[in-house]
């Protein structure tokens, strides 16, 4: 997924709005999004000003960590990298969780907590999409191929499912 349209989607921003706040029509965002046409140098920096995230983020393929620098954007509304790094790096460790005059930071770190896990558990899941996707439409296999290729993926899924029930006997996730 390009940064475009994840960050039209984290900001909750249909593509027809931004076309309006570009002066330009939605046709355009589509091809953009869909990697037909690349955004026009001269949109970069409006697109930037719109949401306060660096221009860099919007035409490249985003991994996790790039994600979660956008929410951390979103969420300080700030595009300073050195200091959102601070923020990131900065989890309570310490036993002193006291609230009172700490209370705001305890919650930001909370959020920020928040957002780790989030990125993290769509990296797992990419992951594990990624082991066990057949790759049907991807290539010129034939139909034996797919038998094999299916097989190979049985002793994946079967091996996901074991460590599904043994967390799940460990109490570590509700069983419906």
């Amino acid at each position: 997924m390009i940064g475009l349209e994840y960050i039209c989607k984290l900001y909750e921003i249909k593509h027809v709005e931004l076309a309006e706040k570009l002066g330009i029509k939605k046709q355009n965002i589509n091809f953009w999004i869909t990697k037909k046409r690349d955004i026009p140098l001269k949109y970069l920096p409006q697109l930037a000003n719109i949401f306060n995230i660096p221009s860099e983020y919007f035409q490249k393929e985003l991994d996790p960590r790039d994600k979660e620098k956008i929410q951390m954007m979103k969420l300080y509304e700030t595009n300073n990298e050195e200091k959102l790094g601070y923020r990131i790096d900065k989890i309570v460790d310490s036993e002193d969780w006291g609230l009172g005059e700490h209370e705001k930071e305890f919650e930001e770190e909370k959020k920020i907590s928040l957002l780790r896990y989030n990125s993290e558990k769509e990296e797992l899941l990419s992951n594990i999409y990624e082991i066990l996707d057949l790759g049907i439409g991807n290539g010129n296999y034939t139909p034996s191929a797919y038998v094999f290729k299916i097989s190979s993926r049985e002793q994946n899924l079967e091996t996901l499912e074991l460590i599904v029930e043994i967390i799940r006997r460990g109490g570590l996730l509700k069983v419906k």
